[in-house]
């Protein structure tokens, strides 16, 4: 009985995946564009790739609507395959949390989008993966107080005020030692 109900779950397994319909083009840049559709679906999944000295790179991939906009996840490739980014997209913009990768494959960054602009609390690390700064965005902007690291320690931290520093700005040595006190106009 359980051989008898394995089959019957791969055989409809395999029916469900009959109903994508799969095409293959090419797109007025050279790019090979693949698409999958499901018929009860507006959205269509798509990889894109990129022919480099004779070999096919995939340089990135999620889903559009019918009017050729992106939605939902996303990611992007350099020419090597590298992973450069992953995130969401809402109606071709930029959309809630997003990560972006050295070619390394270390992270560079990560925080959230809100109509294709930084918005809220974001960290940037080094191609070693060590963090380098951390702080808020509003509308793309710096906003509020923000920290920058060296070699793993405290460097500075001050004030941002639309994008501008603002108020009062500590600096720190390599052993994270205050040594001096800088102050900007409002």
């Amino acid at each position: 009985m359980r051989l008898f109900s394995l089959l019957v779950l791969i055989l409809f397994s395999f029916c469900g995946f009959a109903q994508y319909q799969f095409s293959t083009f090419v797109d007025d840049f050279g790019n090979i564009i693949q698409e999958k559709t499901h018929p009860d679906s507006s959205l269509k999944y798509i990889e894109t790739f990129e022919i480099i000295k004779g070999i096919k790179l995939k340089i990135f991939e999620g889903r559009v609507d019918q009017n050729k906009q992106y939605q939902g996840w996303w990611r992007f490739f350099d020419s090597q395959e590298n992973l450069l980014s992953v995130g969401l997209f809402k109606n071709n913009l930029k959309y809630g949390y997003w990560k972006f990768y050295h070619p390394n494959g270390e992270l560079e960054s990560h925080g959230f989008f809100v109509n294709d602009k930084k918005e809220g609390w974001w960290e940037f690390y080094n191609p070693e993966g060590m963090l380098v700064k951390k702080g808020h965005y509003k509308d793309n902007l710096e906003q509020g107080f923000w920290h920058f690291y060296k070699k793993g320690s405290i460097n500075k931290e001050g004030f941002y005020t639309f994008g501008k520093p603002t108020k009062t700005w500590r600096f720190y040595n390599t052993e994270g030692e205050l040594i001096r006190v800088e102050g900007f106009l409002d």
